[in-house]
């Protein structure tokens, strides 16, 4: 009984090796045309069914069960098709560099007038993936003023992105919560510097001429990170190209409202050495660009417990924000083609923002019947540096495998003021009492506007008047007292280093199975909302303190396009653009010994915040699926 089942066993073991070795023959290749690598083209055996489509950089492989020679029809958009005899033989035969011409004049009139070379190439992609995808290309993004990465994903159907200060910055897909959109860059997660824990990358950071596709996946595959409950978005940064490559770009503007210039500049080079083996791509650009706005903001009672009462006024905020951001980002890769079985490539990235806001509110609080004016210079900065390590290699006719290893870092932090060893957002706040009362409250004693007033006395959001009883009673520098220093501290990192590989098996011309595994350890460290504050001993009360500080015995500077203040607003708001303290001073006033001389008193409690925080995490995953193409119109995937 034993010994039948050997000989049964090594019978079938016999019998499929010469099946295998039957099939043994595989054809590889890249499909080129005059701009460049062409993804997605069809590669197809004369006269069969059996064929192949080229990958992102170009490259096919087609196994065929023929031995000899066949002809080869290869196709893409655009382009006429050609006709390529190979002498097909045992073992993998390279067909080298095919490139194809674009179409005649009818394609060029449909294709020239709508379409740029990429977009074609993205359209392919789209096309021939596996998952529900919609991919834009370079040429795409380079034609619209989309200066970032989250501005580039806005043009894909099922994207949304969140806006601050107009600028995009986040995406999500389908309209679902932005954690729930996995953002990957070269197919791994991107890590996420956000505050409050949350796993959303900020994108603006990013400049789009980084970017050569965007792949919006809105159903997963189970090759895919499994972690998108939304989708994913993927962004692939620029590889060299199939001939040398160089663009450069310039462009400039003017800011009305800040009265300034804004400019930004690319430059791209690509090329290919040593017949072809070593490819180079060089990317960088910087975007600066000068930026203003005025912002009117009310905050209500809404802790009091009457129901009416809620809706009064507690303090209304004038604020204008001046700044400037400045985005830089630089992308350098190299591959290098041993033969037609191996390929090593190794990417790097270094993204630089800055958001560069000095901040200028001017409060009237109803509460406390007092101004409150605040001056912070705010200086945020977004690092992301990234490298990967990759390999691709034909191990046999039927066995493809690929290998990534990677680490991506990100920060966002703030590092002022330099005169204190806490480091964070630093805000003086002056104070000036009104004696004089207000116009206009309702029998109640509170502030309304008209339409939420139980008895319709109250004032005009959109011509706002503070109601003074006492109209020269207005924000005096000579009044305006300094109370309190704050520095809001700020200091999120994330960094993740991935290894993943994946191996692919072709069964036969309609079959492939797939398999693989990826490990990422996370490091995170964040601090978020963890404020130092120093009080005046004057204003706690403290005998013999040192005396208030008016704001006009301060160094001061002119306050930022005075003369059109909220000129959006009826009214004349004037009166509450101050001139406020310059940057030196307001660091200058965190000094220690100029907070000791003054009679700054630290009250910063000393329970430590749960947002400050350290943490680790290490995830590893494996994937199995098969594709098969049941039909010619019909394939299944299916996995785990």
């Amino acid at each position: 009984m034993i010994a039948g089942f050997k000989k049964i066993s090594i019978t079938a073991c016999v019998a499929t090796a010469s099946i295998m070795s039957a099939q043994a023959q595989t054809v590889k290749g890249v499909v080129t045309g005059k701009e460049g690598h062409l993804p997605g083209a069809t590669i197809m055996v004369a006269n069969t069914k059996i064929g192949t489509t080229t990958d992102l950089n170009g490259a096919f492989t087609l196994n065929t069960n023929t031995v000899g020679k066949v002809n080869l029809i290869i196709s893409y958009i655009g382009h006429e098709t050609k006709t390529l005899e190979v002498d097909v033989k045992k073992g993998i035969i390279d067909a080298g560099t095919v490139q194809i011409n674009p179409a005649g004049q009818l394609g060029e009139v449909l294709i020239q007038g709508t379409m740029a070379p990429s977009t074609i190439k993205a359209l392919n992609i789209k096309r021939n993936s596996l998952a529900i995808m919609d991919v834009i290309a370079a040429d795409a993004i380079g034609k619209l003023p989309d200066r970032n990465a989250a501005e580039a994903v806005q043009r894909v159907q099922g994207v949304a992105v969140a806006r601050y200060h107009g600028e995009a910055d986040a995406a999500t897909v389908r309209g679902t919560p932005f954690a729930w959109t996995s953002i990957l860059f070269n197919g791994s997660r991107l890590p996420s510097a956000n505050v409050m824990g949350s796993r959303n990358s900020v994108l603006d950071a990013v400049p789009s001429e980084m970017i050569q596709y965007v792949q919006v996946a809105k159903a997963l595959t189970p090759d895919l990170e499994g972690d998108a409950i939304g989708g994913s978005i993927n962004f692939i940064t620029r590889t060299s190209p199939a001939k040398r490559q160089l663009n450069v770009s310039a462009a400039g503007g003017y800011n009305t409202f800040s009265k300034d210039g804004t400019y930004n500049g690319s430059i791209v080079y690509g090329d290919r050495f040593f017949h072809n083996k070593l490819g180079v791509m060089l990317a960088a650009a910087v975007w600066n660009r000068q930026w203003g706005t005025d912002a009117f903001e009310v905050a209500y009672n809404t802790g009091l417990t009457n129901p009416t009462q809620q809706k009064s006024i507690s303090t209304t905020m004038l604020k204008r924000y001046m700044g400037t951001r400045q985005t830089y980002g630089a992308n350098i890769g190299f591959d290098y083609t041993f033969n037609t079985n191996h390929k090593l490539f190794v990417r790097g990235l270094m993204d630089k923002f800055n958001d560069i806001r000095p901040v200028y509110e001017s409060y009237v609080d109803y509460n406390n019947s007092q101004y409150q004016y605040n001056y912070r210079y705010s200086y945020y900065q977004t690092v992301l540096n990234g490298a990967e390590l990759g390999g691709e290699h034909q191990l046999s006719p039927k066995v493809k495998l690929d290998w990534t290893i990677s680490d991506y870092y990100t920060k966002y932090f703030l590092e002022t003021p330099p005169t204190n060893g806490n480091k964070g957002l630093p805000i003086a706040t002056f104070k000036q009492k009104i004696t004089g009362g207000f116009n206009n409250f309702s029998s109640d004693g509170k502030r309304y506007w008209g339409f939420d007033s139980p008895d319709g006395i109250g004032g005009n959001p959109l011509g706002f008047d503070a109601g003074l009883k006492n109209a020269n009673e207005v924000m005096d520098p000579t009044k305006l007292t300094l109370q309190q220093l704050v520095i809001a501290q700020l200091d999120t990192k994330e960094e993740d280093k991935t290894a993943q590989v994946n191996l692919k098996y072709q069964v036969n011309t309609k079959v492939n199975l797939k398999f693989g595994g990826k490990f990422r350890h996370k490091d995170r460290s964040g601090m978020y909302g963890s404020n130092m504050v120093y009080m005046a001993s004057a204003s706690l009360g403290v005998p013999n303190s040192p005396a208030l500080l008016p704001l006009s015995s301060l160094n001061r500077t002119d306050f930022p396009m005075a003369g059109g203040y909220f000129t959006g607003m009826q009214g004349n708001h004037d009166a509450f653009a101050i001139d406020p303290i310059t940057k030196n001073q307001l660091f200058q006033l965190f000094d220690t010994a100029t907070l000791r001389q003054n009679g700054f008193m630290n009250v910063t409690p000393k329970t430590n915040p749960t947002n400050i925080y350290n943490g680790t995490e290490d995830v590893a995953a494996a994937y199995a699926m098969a594709e098969i193409d049941a039909t010619d119109r019909l394939k299944i995937v299916a996995g785990v």
